[in-house]
């Protein structure tokens, strides 16, 4: 879990340096973060009241992330 937003995070540092400020990548690191927590806050419950593997409610987000790091470091690249 913490991997993929660490992945997350050094695709913004590693990403154009120059052509976006510093407070801009703060803001989208503080949504990104944001997301993922009330993401995994709201699919907690729902593995209960929908019936659904408790597993899936954690892996979804972390895997969102890692496919959102990995396509940002790629798209730096």
């Amino acid at each position: 879990m913490l991997a993929s937003l660490v992945l997350v995070a050094a695709s913004f540092v590693f990403g154009p340096l120059r052509s976006v400020a510093a407070g801009t990548r703060v803001f989208y690191g503080t949504i990104v973060g944001l997301t993922f927590k009330y993401l995994q806050d709201l699919l907690a419950p729902a593995a209960t009241v929908f019936g659904f593997s408790p597993i899936w409610a954690i892996l979804t987000p972390t895997l969102g992330c890692f496919l959102l790091g990995f396509y940002l470091l790629r798209r730096s690249a």
